[in-house]
C-alpha cells in the first residue's frame, strides 16, 4: 500500500476524500465530545472442538445492559474512550450502580479521571471469554482519520462501492494507538466507508493482531442518523476475538437514546439545553 490522499475527490471545493473525511471527523468531535446513551451488549464464548480444532462448542453467554458514555478526553492525544456502567447482567440488576456516569459528568476532568479509569476496568470484569477489551469503543477508528493522525497511516487508493467511498488503512507510525499491557505496539488496519459528498463516516472496521496473547480482533461499527442530535451516531458494534487454538468470543452491542453534553473550559460537562 502507498499513502494516498487524492484520486477520489469530495464535493467541497474538490477536496481529496481523506481531507474531506478529516474535516468531517474534526467537526464531529466538537459536536460529540461527550455523549451518554444505553448499550445492550450480548456476548458469546466458544471453546474449540478438540476433534476438529474449530470453535464450535458454545461455552457461555452474557447479556449486559449499561449506561454507556463516549468521551473525548481533554488530553494531548484527545483520545476517545468508551465507558460502560453495567446496570444489569443477564437480566439481574447490579446493586448501587444507577446514575454513576451522570455523577462523573458533573466533576471537572482532573478530579474524575481516576474514577473514569476505575469504572472502565470494573466494567470489564463482566465480560466473558478471558479476552481483555480496551479498544472496543464504537468511535475509536475516527481518531485515525483526523488530519493530525493520517500521516501515521498508509491508505489504499479510495474506491467507490455503491453510493459510498471505501478506504483501506494500515498503521505504520510508532508508537501505535493500541498498545498491549507491556507498552508494545499493536498496529491497526481496517476499512472505512464514507459519504463521498460530505465525508461522513458510515461504517468502520478495525483489525488488530494482539501479538503477546496471539488473539486476532475485528470490530465493525455501523453509524446512523440520530434526528435528536442531528448527527450520525453508532447504532451497532460487532466484535470477534479469535485464537489459533480455536477459541472465539463474539459480541454485538446496540446503542440508543444518546444524549449530548456540552463541555466548558474546565472539562465539567453541562447537559445540553433543549
Amino acid at each position: 500500500m502507498k499513502p494516498c490522499l487524492a484520486n477520489l475527490q469530495g464535493s467541497k471545493a474538490g477536496l481529496p476524500i481523506l481531507s474531506l473525511v478529516a474535516l468531517y471527523v474534526e467537526n464531529y468531535e466538537r459536536q460529540m465530545s461527550v455523549v451518554i446513551g444505553q448499550e445492550d451488549y450480548r456476548q458469546r464464548a466458544f471453546n474449540p472442538d478438540h476433534a476438529g480444532g474449530r470453535a464450535t462448542h458454545l461455552a457461555g453467554r452474557r447479556r449486559l445492559f449499561s449506561d454507556f458514555a463516549i468521551v473525548k478526553l481533554p488530553t494531548d492525544d484527545k483520545r476517545w474512550v468508551g465507558v460502560r456502567d453495567v446496570l444489569q447482567v443477564d437480566g439481574r440488576n447490579v446493586p448501587n450502580r444507577s446514575g454513576r456516569l451522570l455523577a462523573l459528568l458533573q466533576l471537572p476532568f482532573g478530579r474524575a479521571e481516576a474514577q473514569w479509569r476505575e469504572l472502565e476496568e470494573e466494567s470489564s470484569r463482566f465480560n466473558i471469554g478471558g479476552v481483555r477489551r480496551t479498544f472496543n469503543v464504537p468511535t475509536f477508528v475516527l481518531l485515525f482519520l483526523r488530519s493530525d493522525s493520517q500521516p501515521r497511516f498508509e491508505f489504499d487508493t479510495p474506491h467507490s462501492e455503491g453510493s459510498d467511498v471505501v478506504i483501506d488503512y494500515r498503521e505504520v507510525g510508532h508508537p501505535t494507538f493500541i498498545r498491549d499491557e507491556h507498552g508494545d505496539d499493536e498496529p491497526a488496519r481496517g476499512t472505512v466507508r464514507a459519504n463521498p459528498a460530505t465525508g461522513a463516516v458510515v461504517t468502520t472496521r478495525l483489525v488488530v493482531g494482539l501479538a503477546r496473547s496471539d488473539v486476532h480482533a475485528q470490530i465493525d461499527t455501523r453509524f446512523a442518523f440520530d434526528a435528536k442530535l442531528g448527527l450520525l451516531v453508532p447504532v451497532e458494534m460487532r466484535e470477534q476475538y479469535s485464537a489459533p487454538a480455536g477459541g472465539r468470543v463474539e459480541g454485538v452491542a446496540s446503542y440508543r437514546n444518546f444524549q449530548r453534553f456540552e463541555v466548558d473550559s474546565s472539562w465539567k460537562p453541562r447537559q445540553e439545553k433543549r
